[in-house]
């Protein structure tokens, strides 16, 4: 999943809608931190959501993707990951690879979900895309 993630990451909505003409769109929706934004399904190519700021890609969203093996995910990802409190859940975790443009939410073994980004800083992921969820109440 990662490797069709990489490469669909920077696919422009032109290409997309092209590529799949049955693809539905939803504009001006938001994504943590990104909005407002075009959210594009095609599942013919990938299980998620494309999120465009125009025609530009600015988020690969899979949620709970199937197969997705967190220990295989970070083995290939390499050193270099940041942690921070995932939206999944109290006791989930958001692994973030900035640098790879990859981040991927996981609990008691399980991939909650995984995103797919242009490379950037941990700085950045953080103000630009990252909303920290608040505190879990029972």
């Amino acid at each position: 999943m990662l490797d069709r993630a990489l490469e669909l990451r920077g696919v422009t909505r032109a290409e997309l809608l092209e590529r799949a003409p049955g693809a539905t769109v939803e504009e001006d929706v938001r994504y943590e931190r990104l909005r407002p934004v075009a959210r594009v399904r095609a599942p013919e190519l990938w299980p998620g959501f494309f999120y465009f700021d125009g025609d530009r890609q600015v988020m690969l969203y899979a949620g709970e993707p199937e197969r997705a093996d967190p220990d295989e995910l970070a083995a290939a990802l390499g050193p270099g990951d940041h942690e921070l409190r995932s939206r999944a859940g109290k006791r989930a975790v958001l692994r973030v690879w900035p640098q790879r443009g990859v981040a991927f939410s996981e609990e008691n073994g399980a991939v909650d979900f995984l995103e797919v980004f242009e490379p950037t800083t941990p700085e950045d992921y953080e103000a630009r895309i990252y909303e920290d969820p608040g505190p879990f109440i029972r």
